[in-house]
């Protein structure tokens, strides 16, 4: 009870501290470069995101699926450096397919981007979750401090690979020194059974990080094969808004419950049903009204960024939130998949997501403009959690609270009735004032209706 309590608290502290530092980031980034520059920078860092999942998925999601059972650092060392090979060897594909740039800041990044990919699943594997706190919040500063002062001084978009590069690096070395002599002692040879078992779970997730870069980056390609490196920052920097903030709180839930969920498999399918279930009621209590709220007010948030341009697409911002609920939504919905070792699944539901993504945006993008990318990404989603449920309902039971459904509707149908009557000004003063009365009426009601209590986080019975 004691270390559920730990992990959630750290896990809130760490997502929501790191989605307001990107929160900020994005606005910085509006400040300091041109939207041309930022849509280029986009370009580059979703090559890198998907190069690095290509190379490390397989084994991040092996140390946590296997790691706590076996214990062979030395192993997952080795295949390590394996990973951060192959995921620099598939951004220089990458790179040639789409006229990127390669240079010693890009490559450094690739490889730093990579080690803090595998030291988050080791460090949520082994509950070592100080250093998983360290982890995310040097990646996390990075992207502002000492960022700002690069960018001022250089006037490039390397500054703030730069910046996370520095941050990561001094803690790997700190981590290096510290554990110097633990190193030397482990046996760094790849075992052949368990890298097979590694692999064999891995595999299918390579496939699978392919979907879900068609389903959530493909359309910044398209738009800039369609549109131009404008348009793709304009995208962009509205979808890097809504993921720091609402990404931010679903990994809360996410990162606090998947390795309970794991753990609680090895007792029972009924307690992890269970568990999952209560998951999905805390998700919808957190992300409801966090979603409406920001969707209600986009046109505010939008208008902090240096110019109108972005507040005139505020329909990516909210069509993306939307796709951003659904993702999390369905990554407790597959967990069963996961649990059974069925990635398989998983990926062929992803792949007939992906599929249906690029045709919805080559289809709607040259009628209705760039913006209804985060429409087409938005049905994607949706398309796949439908697939999920549709071949998980009859073999692992989640059982939904209709009343607090209908709670969440109702509570928040008032909310927007008296807020269109009420509200007629849009300043920042109003903004902030709106969000504090909202926050404690939607506490109030949840204490009230009996819906949800803080206590309900780590209740449990073992």
């Amino acid at each position: 009870m004691n270390n559920q309590k730990r992990d959630l608290a750290v896990h809130t502290f760490v997502r929501i501290l790191g989605g307001v530092i990107s929160f900020a980031s994005v606005f910085l980034l509006t400040y300091l470069f041109p939207v041309s520059e930022i849509g280029q920078y986009n370009l580059i860092l979703s090559s890198i995101n998907i190069s690095v999942s290509l190379g490390t998925l397989w084994l991040t999601q092996s140390i946590l699926r296997f790691y706590h059972e076996e214990k062979n650092l030395g192993f997952v060392i080795s295949l390590s450096f394996i990973s951060l090979f192959i995921s620099f060897v598939f951004y220089l594909m990458l790179a040639m397919i789409f006229r990127q740039p390669i240079n010693f800041w890009i490559v450094s990044y690739i490889f730093i981007f990579g080690v803090y990919s595998i030291g988050d699943s080791f460090f949520r594997s082994t509950n070592k979750i100080y250093a998983y706190m360290s982890l995310e919040l040097a990646i996390s500063i990075g992207k502002i401090f000492p960022m700002i002062v690069f960018a001022l001084i250089f006037k490039s978009i390397n500054s703030i690979f730069a910046s996370q590069i520095l941050l990561i690096g001094i803690l790997l070395v700190y981590l290096i020194i510290k554990n110097w002599k633990t190193f030397q002692l482990l046996d760094y040879s790849i075992n052949r059974i368990s890298f097979e078992k590694y692999f064999r779970f891995g595999l299918p997730l390579v496939g699978l990080t392919i979907s879900n870069w068609v389903l959530s980056a493909s359309d910044r390609y398209i738009i800039s094969f369609l549109g131009n490196d404008s348009q793709v920052g304009i995208y962009s920097t509205n979808y890097m808004l809504a993921n720091s903030i609402y990404m931010m709180f679903s990994l809360i839930v996410l990162g606090a419950f998947h390795p309970m969920i794991m753990r609680q498999w090895h007792i029972s399918k009924e307690s992890t049903e269970e568990l999952v279930s209560q998951s999905i009621d805390i998700y919808f209590a957190l992300m409801v009204p966090l979603c409406f709220f920001g969707i209600l007010k986009s046109h505010i948030l939008l208008g902090f960024f240096k110019g109108d341009t972005y507040t005139h697409y505020s329909d990516i911002f909210n069509w993306t939130v939307l796709g951003i609920f659904l993702y999390g939504l369905s990554m407790l919905f597959h967990k069963y998949f996961e649990l059974i070792e069925k990635p398989s699944v998983i990926l062929l539901f992803n792949l007939i997501s992906a599929i249906v993504n690029i045709i919805l945006n080559f289809i709607l993008i040259p009628s209705f403009g760039f913006q209804i990318a985060a429409f087409a990404t938005f049905l994607s989603y949706l398309t796949y959690i439908i697939l999920v449920y549709i071949k998980m309902k009859n073999r692992f039971s989640i059982k939904f609270n209709f009343g607090n459904l209908a709670i969440h509707f109702i509570y928040n149908l008032v909310f927007l009735v008296i807020d269109t009557l009420l509200v007629k000004n849009s300043n920042l003063i109003i903004f902030l004032l709106e969000g504090v009365i909202y926050v404690l009426l939607t506490i109030l009601v949840y204490q009230l209706t009996n819906m949800f209590k803080v206590t309900d986080l780590v209740k449990r019975k073992v």
